[in-house]
């Protein structure tokens, strides 16, 4: 749970984050902590952080990708790369890929990986949080 001290120090420090400029390689911890202030941030504390959901590994050709499961629709699994250029891309890859996980939570099946209207109405609070959101990075 967050306390809010701890919540406007998450935000104060994201602002810092997006002005960083070297290399980051994410941990589990990380992924975590940025996972929950996005879930609370942008999608009202509807996504829950799983370590057994979200993997931290070398992907060729992808910062990052959410995989759905034929089984039951509304489940996923989140990838994301074991490092980037700057930590601000990978926020801005955790915030993206978030959107998938929730599209998957609250769409119809199949429609995760869309980056249309479901996935940009999410553009004008990750921009006041100072994240960009794109359909390919």
């Amino acid at each position: 749970s967050f306390c809010i001290g701890t919540y406007l120090m998450k935000r104060k420090q994201l602002q810092q984050i997006v002005e960083h400029t070297s290399e980051y390689w994410p941990t589990d911890i990380e992924v975590a902590y940025w996972f929950r202030f996005f879930s609370k941030e942008v999608f009202e504390n509807q996504l829950r952080y799983s370590p057994d959901r979200v993997f931290i590994k070398r992907l060729n050709g992808s910062w990052g990708y959410v995989e759905d499961n034929d089984r039951d629709p509304t489940y996923w699994e989140m990838y994301l790369n074991l490092y980037y250029p700057d930590k601000k891309r990978f926020l801005e890859i955790v915030a993206h890929e978030m959107i998938h996980c929730w599209q998957a939570e609250n769409l119809k099946p199949n429609t995760y990986a869309d980056h249309g209207r479901s996935f940009f109405q999410f553009k004008a609070k990750l921009a006041k949080l100072g994240i960009e959101l794109h359909r390919k990075y």
